[in-house]
């Protein structure tokens, strides 16, 4: 009984209000940043985003990429997990994260990873 408290009093910490926002405000960066690695490898990002920042002025990343859900909260060691639904000019995908909570305002992503959607298609 211990060790299943424990585990659910883990899991407040990963899915936490204060937390899956600060994850919403991460997140549309990451999945730039991961669709770019899958596609574009061969082009450095900071020069990519330095191209976007010319040609848009400052970018907000959360109007490139809409965040539909977040899902299926998990804890793994001191890591958490979760899924993500979202939105990338007008192609849906799904990804996993991991993502470390040191407190409430320190969340840092640990890992993205495109998993399925219609990004397929280019694999």
């Amino acid at each position: 009984m211990g060790f299943v408290l424990l585990q659910a009093n883990s899991l407040d910490k990963c899915n936490n209000i204060a937390v899956i926002s600060k994850l919403k405000k991460q997140i549309p960066k990451e999945i730039s940043k991961n669709l770019h690695e899958l596609f574009v490898p061969e082009v450095d990002y900071e020069e990519f985003e330095k191209k976007l920042k010319e040609i848009y002025g400052e970018t907000i990343y959360s109007d490139i990429v809409k965040i539909d859900s977040i899902s299926n909260f998990s804890i793994i060691l001191d890591s958490c997990m979760a899924m993500i639904n979202a939105t990338f000019q007008e192609k849906k995908g799904l990804w996993s994260i991991a993502y470390k909570v040191s407190n409430l305002n320190q969340v840092e992503i640990i890992d993205i990873t495109y998993l399925n959607g219609d990004f397929n298609e280019y694999f």
